[in-house]
């Protein structure tokens, strides 16, 4: 743009100054859970690790780790289990150990979490998710069978794999 002055005589200044704006555009944050890795099969007295990292070209404003249970709108977990989530600047990384034992699971089946992150954008427009997990709630019967079930089929491989090796030479 160019801003240029005229007196109340009507005289102009010799040259008029020239500026030049240069806009960039504000991108949506990025959200990523780290681990695990995918969906998993636990009990309700489950503990492992959740590692998160949210990121933002100019700043984050709130980074949560949301959970639903059982198909319903997704409550903030952070007021329960991993405390306030800080932001430091345009980055926020951590991880914590989620206890499952620490929530009333009763009657749950299906538990649904993810990162929500949004940015210092004042039009709230800059937010994003990361991938939606889910932790399917067993029984301990059922997960130790599962567990059984695995090491057998992975011993079975194993021992016909071992089979081949000796006939191969």
């Amino acid at each position: 743009f160019t801003v240029g002055l005229t007196d109340k005589f009507g005289n102009r200044e010799k040259r008029a100054e020239t500026f030049r704006i240069q806009v960039t555009p504000d991108a949506p944050p990025t959200a990523r859970l780290l681990e695990p890795f995918g969906d998993l099969d636990v009990t309700a007295r489950a503990r492992f690790k959740v590692r998160y990292k949210a990121e933002d070209d100019f700043g984050l404003k709130h980074v949560r780790l949301m959970v639903s249970r059982d198909g319903a709108p997704a409550q903030p977990l952070d007021d329960k289990i991993t405390g306030p989530i800080p932001q430091i600047g345009k980055l926020s990384a951590g991880a914590f150990d989620w206890d499952l034992e620490k929530m009333d699971l009763t009657g749950a089946s299906k538990l649904t979490f993810f990162l929500a992150a949004q940015d210092v954008n004042p039009t709230l427009r800059g937010k994003s998710e990361s991938a939606h997990l889910q932790l399917n709630l067993r029984s301990e019967l059922e997960v130790q069978s599962n567990v059984l079930l695995a090491a057998k089929a992975l011993l079975t491989e194993a021992l016909l794999g071992s089979g081949n090796q000796r006939w191969a030479y």
